[in-house]
């Protein structure tokens, strides 16, 4: 299908503008109040956004004829593209950027240089502290005194985190703020990661060096490279499931927004200094 261009690049809605993307800044302030520590600020958010974007429509010009099967200036560097992998990418990006990629378990701001992460569950009736220690990247237990809770005695190699905080969480016995606060940032830092890489396929798509039709082709290889590297499934959207009306500009949330944005920012340096 090819799209009239100019009548698709009108009703892009910007989304992976996060200053602009609403209902993105209202998710991520929901969770900031549940406890939730963005391992990046928006600012750093959005650069990575647009690192990963101008990477790939770099690696994939129009002039690429063997990628897109169509009629172009006969000037390739395909050897380039081939050359510009995932690995290199990361070479691109920030220690703090390749960390979140990779949503290593971790406790609020943590050194993201230690191979585990170490707290604290709390057994009420006798005032004892039991220390916990697991690999952050499995999840798994790595090092703990787990005798107190009958349920894991046999089974101390095998236990993940999640299955940890899903069992302890019924027991009114134990302080298991520490292991809930892991629980939480793990799986939003999933959800963000997934949200992220859904603003990528969007800003490919309506890239403007292109059309339509290459911007898309642009997005499946980059959810096809991501999907494999990470293990997660991501595809883009299909252009045909894309608004085809113009979004309507609402000039009275600009106020509004300024003032969400000032929030969430102020809530992030707050938890890092």
């Amino acid at each position: 299908m090819i799209l009239d261009k100019k009548k698709f690049y009108a009703c892009d809605k910007r989304e992976y503008i996060l200053q602009e993307n609403e209902q993105f800044l209202l998710w991520l302030n929901k969770n900031i109040d549940l406890g939730y520590i963005p391992p990046l600020n928006l600012k750093e958010l959005q650069k990575m956004i647009d690192v990963i974007t101008t990477w790939y429509e770099f690696k994939y010009p129009v002039s690429r004829n063997s990628f897109y099967d169509i009629e172009v200036p006969p000037f390739t560097i395909d050897y380039m593209s081939d050359a510009m992998t995932l690995t290199a990418l990361r070479t691109r990006l920030t220690t703090k950027e390749r960390v979140f990629l990779d949503c290593k378990f971790r406790i609020g701001i943590q050194d993201t240089q230690d191979d585990s992460v170490k707290f604290i569950i709390k057994e009420r009736s006798k005032n004892v502290e039991h220390q916990i220690s697991i690999d952050c990247k499995t999840g798994l237990l790595k090092d703990a005194d787990l005798e107190f809770l009958e349920l894991f005695q046999d089974v101390k190699d095998s236990i993940s985190i999640v299955e940890m905080y899903h069992t302890l969480k019924m027991y009114d016995n134990y302080d298991i703020s520490e292991l809930k606060s892991i629980h939480l940032h793990h799986k939003t830092d999933l959800r963000l990661r997934r949200r992220l890489f859904e603003l990528i396929n969007l800003a490919l798509i309506y890239s403007k060096d292109a059309t339509p039709e290459i911007g898309y082709k642009r997005a499946q290889m980059f959810s096809r490279e991501f999907s494999r590297y990470f293990h997660i499934d991501i595809e883009p959207p299909e252009l045909e499931s894309l608004p085809l009306e113009k979004p309507q500009k609402r000039l009275t949330d600009t106020v509004k927004m300024m003032r969400l944005i000032s929030k969430i920012s102020t809530k992030i340096s707050d938890h890092r200094f």
